[in-house]
């Protein structure tokens, strides 16, 4: 059989995959990520719960440095104790839970601090989340690329690349786009062991699922989707592969997590009890401030929040999968139609696990769509779906016009390209700030906050707030941030030029205060915050392309300002 792309297109049966060109072209995807990440990580500002995840991943590295030297220092249960530890005393006296298992801790202080090094990453454990992504997109060109040819897998690859909040997350040191990767090579793992009747790659589909579940708790979603799609489609594999899964989940849960080595039962309940009675988190949402949205929230976020070409080929793509599931029974033969129509199950499970699980009432529901990262793979095949069906009509169309330039193979790159563009041409304009993306359908940005959305969330706007201080303020000079427990990450950035920087939170902006910084989150606008933005001047603020302000630098006047306005308010009305 040829290796070029109409191999993909001709006979009956699943194309294999080569590793030339095919193994060359997932390793480009991959390596292209991690080259178009890594320098851009420093763009992005530390998020809430980075600089707890960061000091993790150094435990870790330092665990696994004493397990080569002291092996059974490491391993005894001081070493797994210390360097493990589900809970810490901060400096404020308050206990803090720590519910991130091991995998990312590993990657990220291991792997990713290598990585980060050696682009000269400020934090270099956050450079760990693009090697998961790395392996999400060569994972997707390799589940799409026998049945749909390459053209459509890499595109499929380029959209997840190109989803402005899912770029984001992959800068960041976090739990959210490592539990998408993993639950994705789970799922294409187990498709492809099907396809080859493997009892091996389904206990790798296990090994990846166990990993999934040592980044966050969310991958328990893998079952009903792996399971749902096989029992309808290939229920002679069920048993074979529920060995496989169960297995292969738990020893890699297990290996991802040594906490779990000791006291192993105790502490599984303790760290599940931990997401049973996880705190509310407050979210607006289209004006509604609260720690409980409703259902609705994941499917209004991934449309509002989805460029929209990705999207409307999405949609395209769900009637094309939902026609041909419907074309016929239970699977009966290996031909390429009966395997696309398998696959076309495994895609619409999957997106309908992740999207109505998230939906139920007792699900979390803030922080856009981090939540649900895991959704978004199967979202982009469906749109590779309907451009495969769109190259068609296409081709079909072009193929009566004689003596045009038009190709069939230039006419499927042609229409990737011009699909792919607006959403590149969305995360480029939305840089660094892609958190705050919205698309056109509700106005940008700027419309979601009219709409009463939250324009920022997660605080990585700080970054360019007090750069503008550190260039202007004098050694003596106090900030204030508002949120507290924010100061640690101003700290971080003040550090380099003003090492003991005097750094205050809460209330009401000192009198000794040069500087208050804020972000423009309606959920957590403190009332200090309130009376800044309502009654001062910002000095500077950190804006989207269509200038809604995400933070807010205020000086000495304008907190001055603020303060009599307000004052004076409150004089008024007594």
């Amino acid at each position: 059989m040829s290796h070029g792309e109409t191999s993909a297109d001709s006979g009956d049966g699943w194309r294999a995959l080569h590793w030339w060109p095919d193994g060359a072209v997932a390793l480009a995807l991959a390596i292209g990520a991690i080259v178009v990440i890594c320098p851009t990580i420093d763009h992005y500002g530390l998020t809430y719960d980075e600089g707890w995840y960061i000091s993790k991943a150094i435990k870790a590295r330092k665990w696994v440095g004493l397990l080569f030297e002291d092996p059974a220092a490491a391993l005894s249960e001081e070493g797994i104790e210390r360097y493990w530890s589900v809970a810490q005393r901060h400096a404020s006296g308050a206990l803090m839970q720590e519910e991130q298992p091991g995998a990312p801790k590993l990657v990220d202080g291991l792997p990713g601090y290598g990585l980060g090094r050696l682009f000269r990453v400020a934090f270099p454990e956050r450079a760990g989340t693009a090697i998961f992504f790395a392996v999400a997109l060569a994972a997707l060109y390799v589940f799409l690329a026998p049945l749909w040819g390459r053209t459509v897998a890499v595109f499929a690859a380029g959209a997840l690349f190109s989803l402005p909040r899912v770029f984001a997350h992959a800068h960041l040191c976090t739990l959210d786009v490592p539990v998408m990767s993993a639950t994705l090579a789970s799922a294409v793992l187990m498709f492809l062991a099907v396809v080859r009747r493997s009892i091996v790659l389904a206990a790798l589909s296990g090994l990846a699922w166990g990993v999934g579940l040592g980044c966050k708790i969310n991958a328990v979603f893998v079952p009903f989707v792996l399971g749902s799609w096989i029992l309808l489609m290939h229920r002679r594999f069920a048993p074979r592969a529920a060995i496989a899964l169960l297995t292969g989940g738990l020893v890699g849960f297990l290996l991802a997590w040594p906490w779990l080595w000791r006291h192993t039962w105790s502490r599984l309940v303790e760290y599940l009890m931990f997401h049973v009675k996880h705190y509310p988190v407050a979210v607006s949402y289209f004006g509604h401030v609260s720690g409980s949205q409703p259902w609705h929230y994941p499917i209004v976020m991934t449309a509002i929040t989805t460029p929209v070409v990705t999207l409307g080929l999405g949609v395209v793509g769900l009637v094309v999968a939902g026609r041909r599931v419907a074309e016929r029974g239970v699977a009966a033969g290996n031909g390429r139609a009966e395997w696309r129509r398998s696959q076309c199950v495994l895609i619409l499970v999957g997106a309908l696990v992740n999207i109505g699980l998230n939906s139920l009432p007792s699900a979390p529901k803030y922080g856009g769509v981090r939540l649900f990262l895991p959704l978004f793979p199967f979202a982009v095949s469906l749109a590779a779906i309907g451009l495969h069906a769109l190259i068609g009509a296409a081709g079909r169309v072009t193929a009566s016009s004689k003596g045009t330039l038009l190709t069939p193979r230039r006419l499927r790159i042609g229409l990737a390209v011009v699909a792919l563009l607006p959403a590149v041409r969305a995360v480029g304009l939305s840089h660094p700030y892609q958190l705050s993306y919205y698309n056109v359908l509700i106005g940008g940005t700027r419309g979601a906050v009219a709409a009463g959305m939250e324009a920022t969330y997660w605080g990585e706007s700080y970054l360019a707030a007090t750069n503008y201080v550190a260039a202007r303020m004098k050694p003596s000079d106090e900030v204030w941030v508002d949120l507290p427990g924010c100061e640690w990450i101003i700290r971080q950035y003040l550090a380099p030029m003003y090492p003991n920087a005097r750094v205050t939170s809460s209330g009401w902006p000192p009198p000794t205060a040069a500087w208050a910084i804020i972000q423009n989150k309606a959920s957590e606008l403190s009332p200090a915050s309130r009376a800044l933005m309502a009654f001062a001047t910002p000095v500077y603020a950190a804006t989207t392309a269509d200038g809604v302000p995400l933070s807010l630098v205020y000086d000495r006047e304008g907190i001055r300002q603020a303060e009599e306005r307000r004052s004076g308010v409150r004089g008024t009305a007594g």
